[in-house]
């Protein structure tokens, strides 16, 4: 199994687009296959993920600014970010956006960044039983879905037309108005 937290140090500020575009695609296979949250005696699986990227070499401007080590969680606006080794004064900083996520036993889908924000950091939950989220490795099996990517949902800018929206295939999704799953 592969070491999410090294994949998650690997970009710097002088990371080209073609090492910034492998990595997003060798860490989504990682995440998408291999892990998932965790928040007390639930588990979630990871359905759709979104890239941010930020440096010289790839001017994301769109990507939220910070300095923070790799796997923690970074909250904000928009939903929550699965931190990147990031260092905002040496000039790059990045995150991965959880756009879709599934309760492991119920099959029941939390559609959208800000619920699946609601869904693992829910304030009233945390002050009661302490439960906060964590990323891990599915140690009993893989899952080995197909994953495809295509195009960041609603991102303006130089980089709205790469594919950095990775998502596991075949999920019904019709009233999700963001879905990757529609044609």
């Amino acid at each position: 199994m592969k070491n999410l937290k090294l994949e998650l140090s690997v970009l710097n500020a002088k990371s080209t687009i073609e090492e910034i575009e492998k990595t997003f695609d060798s860490i989504a296979e990682t995440l998408l296959n291999y892990y998932h949250i965790r928040k007390g005696n639930t588990i979630y699986r990871l359905l759709e993920i979104e890239f941010y990227f930020c440096n010289g070499n790839h001017p994301d401007k769109v990507t939220y600014s910070r300095t923070e080590t790799e796997g923690r969680w970074f909250l904000h606006e928009s939903g929550v970010d699965l931190t990147f080794n990031s260092n905002e004064k040496e000039g790059f900083y990045e995150g991965i956006l959880i756009r879709s996520i599934m309760h492991e036993d119920s099959k029941e889908c939390v559609f959208g960044p800000r619920n699946c924000l609601w869904e693992l950091f829910d304030g009233e939950a945390l002050s009661k039983n302490d439960e906060y989220p964590n990323i891990e490795p599915n140690k009993e099996i893989s899952y080995m879905a197909q994953i495809e990517k295509r195009e960041r949902y609603r991102v303006k800018g130089l980089y709205n037309q790469h594919k950095y929206r990775y998502y596991i295939a075949g999920i019904n999704a019709d009233k999700y108005p963001a879905s990757p799953w529609k044609i």
